[in-house]
């Protein structure tokens, strides 16, 4: 993208962060997390926040109420990028250990829904890709009151076609 550099910073959060956070409370942690975005007012966009619950052992209620909706507050917009198809998946009765991750792995996407204004959902077809279609682009309101929203979301259903260096969009 042409976007001029100064109009916005990368926080890399993934270089030396578990090796430097391992050990700490995750208290603190997050809280060292919110005081890293203390500067931004403007549009935040955070990508796949849901890891900091495998690798700091937080569930997704103290990762929302400590993190997401503190940092939500401080910014004018905040864009949550999560890949949740792994979560959509039926899982056997018996997954033993890994029961309570489902559950909060699960979790984690159906309260940022409710939390939303908008949803956007990239999908690609599920034979693969065609010719002239790779996926469908879907926007829908999210689950947040519309009342003391200013934004109206018209909700549509798009497919969308990738090629080399353009994505066009067609009407479904």
């Amino acid at each position: 993208l042409n976007i001029d550099s100064s109009r916005f910073e990368i926080l890399d959060l993934l270089t030396d962060f578990v090796a430097r956070n391992l050990g700490k409370p995750s208290d603190k942690i997050l809280s060292e997390l919110l005081q890293r975005f203390a500067a931004c007012s403007g549009t935040i966009l955070l990508e796949q926040p849901e890891l900091l619950m495998s690798l700091f052992c937080i569930s997704s209620d103290e990762l929302h109420l400590k993190f997401i909706t503190p940092l939500a507050k401080k910014c004018s917009l905040l864009v949550i990028v999560s890949s949740v198809e792994g979560f959509d998946n039926e899982f056997p009765e018996s997954s033993g250990g890994f029961q309570r991750d489902i559950i909060e792995f699960t979790k984690f996407p159906i309260t940022c829904f409710h939390k939303s204004i908008a949803l956007l959902s990239l999908k690609p077809l599920d034979t693969g890709r065609a010719k002239d279609v790779t996926g469908t682009l879907r926007i829908i309101r999210g689950g947040a009151s519309a009342k003391h929203l200013p934004i109206h979301v018209v909700e549509n259903e798009y497919l969308y076609y990738t090629q080399k260096e353009s994505t066009k969009l067609f009407y479904r």
